[in-house]
């Protein structure tokens, strides 16, 4: 099955491409990215943080957060609409990763498969939804040069809703990660990141099937570093990183994708667009 999903990505590739939401020309974000600062910056004021956590909700999830120097300085319980609110102490290191362990995705009735992630810049930034766009932003971030930096950052966030927008709508969601989920663009929203998360499933199911035991972790981690390039084909640059994953994700993609446009996706059994 693995190598029949291979031999058909240049086909299925193209409805990618096809399809992709642009998110803003690449001139105009390289120009932004190369004004920004890479210094840790530390900030004097308390920040009251709050965002949704899941690609579908997950609840009764623990968050933490930590500082840029990985320390813990918070931590919180998702509630039962999968939101949550948490204060930031003055005199906190910038940027701050926030973490997800455990919980309930109320699609599947399952604990996530992967350790979601999210990232907050500075403390001007109030929302961090966390979930796999943001997991995928984060850590395509830290394998750039220099780290979870400001430029690394948007550079990730352009290059992963770029490359894997999966319907996602950014006029309505022009940050993944910041943009607070309302009524206007929570249907967009959900739709996409459900599918990236049916498709990091997937992905990591056909990998496993094929003899190799792959965990989701393992593979958002690969998927990720490959992606800081903004091309999922195997390289992050001229270094390897996984020709395989990144056939048999890029191949994946197109048919969770179709899936999705075609109102037809399914999660578990479950038809996830139905609400949307």
């Amino acid at each position: 099955m693995l190598s029949q999903l291979i031999r058909s990505t240049p086909k299925l590739l193209s409805v990618i491409v096809l399809s992709t939401t642009l998110v803003a020309c690449d001139a105009e974000i390289l120009e932004a990215v190369s004004l920004l600062s890479d210094d840790v910056q530390a900030s004097n004021k308390t920040l009251e943080l709050s965002g949704a956590v899941g690609d579908a909700p997950v609840i009764a999830a623990n968050i933490t957060v930590k500082d840029a120097m990985g320390d813990t300085i918070a931590s919180t319980v998702s509630d039962d609409n999968a939101r949550y609110v948490i204060n930031i102490p003055s005199g906190t290191s910038y940027p701050l990763t926030l973490h997800v362990d455990g919980g309930t995705d109320t699609v599947t009735q399952n604990v996530p498969g992967f350790e979601m992630i999210s990232i907050v810049e500075n403390s001007s930034q109030s929302t961090a939804n966390i979930n796999s766009f943001t997991t995928m932003i984060t850590k395509s971030a830290e394998v750039m040069g220099g780290g979870l930096n400001p430029r690394n950052v948007m550079l990730a966030k352009f290059q992963i809703t770029n490359s894997m927008s999966f319907g996602l709508d950014s006029m309505v969601m022009p940050d993944v990660v910041a943009s607070e989920l309302v009524e206007e663009n929570v249907a967009s929203f959900v739709k996409a990141s459900v599918a990236m998360g049916e498709w990091l499933r997937r992905t990591q199911a056909t990998l496993s099937a094929a003899g190799e035991r792959w965990s989701q972790d393992h593979l958002v981690s690969v998927l990720s570093s490959d992606l800081a390039d903004g091309s999922l084909n195997g390289y992050q640059g001229e270094k390897p990183v996984d020709t395989v994953a990144a056939a048999t994700a890029n191949v994946l993609s197109a048919q969770v994708l179709i899936e999705t446009l075609s109102q037809t996706l399914k999660i578990s059994s479950v038809d996830v667009m139905a609400s949307l």
